[in-house]
C-alpha cells in the first residue's frame, strides 16, 4: 500500500513515534520556524505499520490541533498535549523539550566566500521583516551602511533567503551568486546576514554565514 500524504495544514511534517498509550508527532512551522511536538492518545495499544492509516490519521490531527489552536498559546510554546477531540490538555515552553533542530556553524573562513563577500555583512538583529514572499524567502529592509550615504525613499528593500536546517544550500547559492559575472537581468547577491558581532568584528564562529542568514539578492540595487 502506497504512503497517503499528510494533511496538517501549514505545518510541515517532521518525525512521529508511536508508544502503546500516546503517539508523538513533530510539525515544522514555517511561520516561526520552530518544530512544535504534539501529543495525541493512542487508543490501539500498537505501533501499526508506517502506511497503516491508524499512523496517518493522528498526524493529520495533530496538524488540525495545532491549526486551530496555535494561535492561542505562548509564542515560545514548543509543544502540546490534545485529547481525542483534539482539544488542548496541556502545553510547555521549556527550551530543554524544543525539538527544533540546531545546525553547527563554522568559523565564517572556513566557507572560503570571496573576500568582497565576506567583508559585507549585517546583523539579523537589524533586519526588519516587510513581507513573507514563500518558506525562507523574506522581504526586508536594513539600516543603509554609513558609507553608502542616504537611502532613497522606497530602495531599501532586500530579499532575504535562508534555510534553518542545513547550511549546504545557502552556502551553494552564494559561492554561485559570488562568482557569476554582473547582469542587468539578475540581482546581485548584497551581503550576508550574521546573528552577532563580537568586539566590533563579524565573528564566523556566532553566525548564521549561510544558514539562517543570507540576504542573497538585493531588490534595488545601488542602496
Amino acid at each position: 500500500m502506497a504512503m497517503q500524504p499528510f494533511e496538517t495544514g501549514r505545518f510541515s511534517y517532521m518525525a512521529q513515534g508511536v508508544m502503546r498509550h500516546t503517539h508523538e508527532v513533530q510539525l515544522y512551522d514555517p511561520e516561526t520556524r520552530r518544530v512544535i511536538t504534539v501529543i495525541l492518545p493512542n487508543p490501539h495499544g500498537h505501533v501499526p505499520p508506517d502506511d497503516d492509516p491508524e499512523t496517518i490519521q493522528p498526524v493529520n490531527r495533530a496538524g488540525a490541533a495545532l491549526t486551530a489552536h496555535l494561535d492561542d498559546l505562548p509564542p515560545e510554546t514548543v509543544g502540546v498535549e490534545v485529547n481525542e477531540a483534539g482539544r488542548v490538555l496541556s502545553f510547555w515552553t521549556n527550551p530543554e523539550r524544543d525539538a527544533t533542530p540546531v545546525v553547527d556553524h563554522l568559523a565564517l573562513e572556513k566557507y572560503q566566500f570571496p573576500p568582497r563577500v565576506a567583508a559585507k555583512s549585517v546583523l539579523r538583529s537589524e533586519l526588519t521583516e516587510l513581507r513573507r514572499f514563500q518558506v525562507h524567502v523574506d522581504l526586508v529592509s536594513y539600516p543603509p551602511s554609513p558609507s553608502s550615504g542616504p537611502c532613497p525613499q522606497g530602495k531599501n528593500r532586500y530579499v532575504f533567503k535562508y534555510n534553518p536546517h542545513t547550511d549546504v544550500p545557502m552556502w551553494t547559492e552564494v559561492h554561485m551568486l559570488a562568482k557569476l559575472p554582473p547582469h542587468p537581468n539578475r540581482i546581485a547577491l548584497d551581503r550576508l546576514v550574521l546573528h552577532y558581532e563580537i568586539h566590533r568584528q563579524r565573528d564566523a564562529g556566532q553566525v548564521e554565514a549561510a544558514v539562517q542568514a543570507e540576504v542573497a539578492e538585493a531588490v534595488d540595487a545601488g542602496c
